[in-house]
Formats: structure tokens, C-alpha cells, sequence
């Protein structure tokens, strides 16, 4: 199996899983409950809120300003984050500020040899903006490292910086569940601190649940 064909086995296993999901809370329509809990602004979830989330992602290269884009990755990651204030902001883009880190216990990239990774990113930010009905969306920034068992490029370093920026949605299930579909922008790099070398960009797709 070439890692393109594993790389959308792994998109096919994500929307398998999670997809269902969202569809049974679409046919439940009314019957199911708000996507955010009661709050003293409505769409919105309360300040202190603590969430998390567990989700799958596949990520294809993309070449920006001459980086690889041969190297297909696939990854699970689990996140927590809290909101730390009240609704803030002129609308349309009123909203909350979520706080938060993301590990990423697997991380696999496919390259000359599979490497095999671990992510932690401790910076989290996410912007999430007033619900319309039980969908809300919501921009997010991540800043982090990746270690891998082989050098990523290869021949140049097992540990490298990651910087991510991306946009979702997240569909409410009920008062404590959600489910978060997501598009983001990927950089691995050794941020100059290593021989230099060409970076990995890619457009990452992901979706999960999330638990508060």
C-alpha cells in the first residue's frame, strides 16, 4: 500500500467513525438539546468552561515557498483547553477566548522510512464564535515540537518546531458533547536551530468529540 493509498485509509477510518455521529444529531433535530449549555449570553459557553476533545486527523503536503510535498502524515490528538472569559467583540466576530495544549501521541509521517512521532503543542489558542443554532465556528492558532523516531527531512533532525493556523466548526450533540471538524495549516521545521532545511507545510482535515 503506497502512503497516499494509507493516507486516505486513514481519512476513510476518521469520517467512519466520527461522521455518524453527526449525522444521527441532525436527524434528532429539536429533539436534541442546544449545542451550548445556558449562559448569561445566549450561543455562547459559559466562562470557566473546561473541555476535551479526542480526534483523528490526515494530513497531504503542500508547497509553500519551496517546502517538501512528498510527505503524507496522519495523526490522533487529544486536547484540553478552558474558556477563560465572557463574550468579547463587535459581531460578527464576537466571541470567547479558549485556552489549552494538544498532545499528539501518535503522529505518523510517510517518508523514505515510516517515522513515528509524538507532539505536544502548549501553545492553544482558539477563538470561537457565537453559535447559530448548534453549530459555532472558530479559529485557532497552535505553537509546539515534534519528536520523531527518524530524522524529519531525512538526515537532518528528530526533533523539530511545529506552527499550525487553522478554522472549524463545532456541532453540538447535546449539553456535553460536540463534535469539532476542523481545517488547518501545518509547519514542522528546526526553526533554524539545525542544519538547514526545507520545511514540511500541509493541509491537515480532522474531526472529533469533544467531552465537557
Amino acid at each position: 500500500m503506497t502512503p497516499r493509498q494509507i493516507w486516505h485509509a486513514c481519512a476513510g477510518v476518521a469520517l467512519a467513525l466520527l461522521l455518524p455521529g453527526a449525522l444521527a444529531a441532525a436527524e434528532q433535530g429539536a429533539r436534541v438539546a442546544p449545542a451550548v449549555a445556558s449562559s448569561s449570553e445566549p450561543g455562547f459557553l459559559p466562562a470557566g468552561t473546561n473541555e476535551w476533545a479526542l480526534g483523528v486527523a490526515a494530513a497531504e503536503p503542500v508547497s509553500v515557498a519551496g517546502s517538501l510535498n512528498e510527505r503524507n502524515s496522519a495523526f490522533l490528538m487529544v486536547q484540553w483547553g478552558r474558556v477563560l472569559f465572557r463574550p468579547r467583540g463587535p459581531s460578527p466576530v464576537r466571541g470567547q477566548l479558549m485556552m489549552g495544549v494538544e498532545v499528539e501521541p501518535i503522529h505518523t509521517i510517510y517518508q523514505t522510512e515510516t517515522t513515528y512521532g509524538v507532539g505536544f503543542s502548549p501553545i492553544f489558542f482558539r477563538w470561537q464564535m457565537k453559535a447559530i443554532g448548534r453549530v459555532a465556528p472558530y479559529t485557532e492558532i497552535l505553537g509546539g515540537a515534534l519528536y520523531t523516531s527518524h530524522r524529519v527531512p531525512e538526515g537532518v533532525s528528530a526533533f523539530n518546531y511545529t506552527a499550525e493556523a487553522g478554522v472549524g466548526v463545532r456541532v453540538g450533540l447535546n449539553e456535553h458533547r460536540a463534535m469539532l471538524f476542523s481545517y488547518r495549516l501545518h509547519h514542522i521545521s528546526n526553526g533554524g536551530l539545525g542544519p538547514r532545511s526545507r520545511s514540511l507545510n500541509s493541509n491537515v482535515i480532522s474531526a472529533g468529540i469533544a467531552f465537557r
